[in-house]
């Protein structure tokens, strides 16, 4: 029972720093990254939540250690049901280092977008897509980017009112208007 409580504090942590933009001091989001790693099984349901909120208050050493580990511990024990989403972080996390390796974080992307497809998790794969179709714009190759969101954003037929594939399709809307002046 702890490790279920530990949890829930860690996602009430998660939904108040993530509602109060103005409260990124040091102090709140190491409780809740204390909290948050104290359950064992946090990195599955919140990841990519916390991730985005402690490396925009800077603190992305510590969460890219809490994914690393994760990463470990979701191969070792073979918890991989998880791994696309774990992976795609790893990426994100690389591009928003103080040297970002963008090489690096797109073969996190591609093992991410491998992963899903072969599980069969198209919402995974989707957000994956976005994270490498928004690096592939940045480096210039808007028609790539565009082309691997797109089969990606294919697989759905039904939610397209979620805020993933609402994202996709702004994202690819933009795409093609980028590749219009290319």
């Amino acid at each position: 029972m702890p490790d279920y409580y530990a949890y829930a504090l860690a996602v009430q942590d998660i939904l108040a720093l993530r509602s109060d933009t103005s409260n990124r001091d040091v102090e709140p989001i190491r409780a809740a990254l204390d909290r948050w790693h104290a359950s064992h099984w946090h990195i599955y349901l919140t990841m990519s939540d916390f991730a985005e909120i402690a490396a925009g208050a800077g603190h992305i050493d510590e969460i890219s250690a809490i994914v690393e580990e994760s990463l470990e511990r979701a191969e070792s024990n073979q918890e991989l049901w998880a791994f696309p989403e774990v992976l795609r972080v790893k990426g994100q996390l690389l591009l928003s280092r103080k040297e970002p390796d963008p090489d690096l974080a797109e073969e996190y992307f591609v093992r991410s977008l491998d992963r899903a497809r072969a599980q069969g998790k198209p919402a995974w794969a989707l957000r994956t897509a976005i994270s490498l179709a928004l690096l592939k714009r940045e480096q210039g190759q808007t028609d790539k980017g565009r082309e691997l969101l797109q089969i990606a954003y294919a697989c759905f037929a039904e939610g397209l009112h979620t805020a993933d594939l609402k994202r996709a399709r702004r994202l690819l809307n933009e795409l093609s208007r980028l590749q219009l002046f290319e």
